[in-house]
């Protein structure tokens, strides 16, 4: 045998002993989540009990760092670009991994292909609203409302899940709807309070507060089903006139790519531990999120599903970022 080809075998087997000791020993100091938003949402406070809760399981601190800006895909493409060792991971939702690439061209990563799916941690629904100074009260009245005059959405964002959810309840029902892009959710949710504009798509974490306290008016939730955050208010699906609007936003960790998959079963193994521990399962209820652990080939297969679903609603409405 050639001195170069026993140079090569021994390099090859150093480098899988070195990868199998490498996750044999993991984790062995902190693990970063990255967060691809400021801190104070939904993603941001998601982040934290996660990594509190998955802290002891992996017998490690857990930090969370916010990335912002881009719809998401700042902070994404931080971890896609990062170390594939599972020390940097994301804690990742439904823009930037799954909308992003179909409608902006800027974006240079692909959700599913650069990305590792760790697991799922759950979901929850958008919340569609009318302004405290409309008669829309129900589904009913608000169908009938945008049937003779139009009816101005905020969101937080063009191509953002709830700009697509808003395009695809003006498809379904047929009715006068506008959308209304803002620069993030305070703005949009002050114009909607303040009656400058007839309503929004707001997460319904966000939402909720304000519909309780009679600051917003809740027309129903854009999931299939009713949520036990608020089983009073109906899913929008529930009218046949708005049947096929099944729209959630889900949350899940990932890691780059290229992650040895025993690293990522680890932590995979702690999240589901995590999601599974009373103290951390109920402060994400608390937070308004239906907890739903789904391990990465789960996950994997549902976000495939999603991308196709959410692509179809941007193409069908024409939405793009240039």
């Amino acid at each position: 045998m050639s001195k170069p080809l026993v140079g090569a075998l021994v390099s090859a087997t150093f480098a899988l002993s070195s990868a199998a000791y490498a996750a044999e020993d993991f984790p062995n100091k902190p693990v970063t989540i990255v967060v691809p938003y400021a801190g104070g949402g939904s993603n941001d406070l998601i982040a934290r009990l996660v990594g509190a809760g998955m802290s002891p399981f992996l017998g490690q601190t857990v930090v969370v760092t916010n990335a912002p800006g881009a719809s998401g895909t700042i902070g994404a493409s931080r971890v896609v670009n990062a170390q594939p060792d599972g020390y940097t991971i994301l804690l990742g939702s439904p823009s930037e991994i799954s909308i992003a690439q179909q409608i902006n061209p800027a974006v240079k990563y692909d959700g599913e292909r650069d990305l590792a799916p760790v697991g799922q941690v759950g979901s929850q629904p958008l919340a569609l609203v009318a302004a405290p100074n409309q008669t829309i009260t129900d589904v009913p009245s608000f169908l009938a409302s945008i049937k003779t005059k139009e009816f101005r959405y905020g969101t937080s964002g063009i191509g953002t899940p709830l700009h697509l959810a808003g395009e695809l309840i003006a498809k379904e029902s047929g009715g006068q709807m506008f959308h209304v892009p803002y620069k993030g959710g305070a703005p949009v949710l002050a114009d909607i309070m303040g009656g400058q504009i007839e309503g929004g798509v707001l997460v319904f974490s966000t939402a909720l507060p304000h519909i309780r306290s009679g600051a917003l008016k809740g027309i129903g939730v854009t999931s299939a089903k009713r949520t036990e955050a608020e089983p009073n208010m109906p899913a929008l699906a529930e009218s046949p006139a708005l049947k096929g609007v099944d729209i959630v936003l889900w949350f899940g960790l990932w890691a780059p790519a290229k992650t040895d998959p025993a690293v990522v079963a680890k932590l995979g193994a702690a999240l589901e531990k995590a999601l599974a521990d009373p103290v951390t399962n109920g402060k994400l209820k608390e937070a308004g999120l239906t907890v739903q652990y789904a391990d990465a080939k789960t996950f994997k297969d549902y976000i495939a599903t999603e991308t196709v679903k959410f692509g179809k609603i941007a193409k069908d409405a024409n939405v793009q970022l240039n």
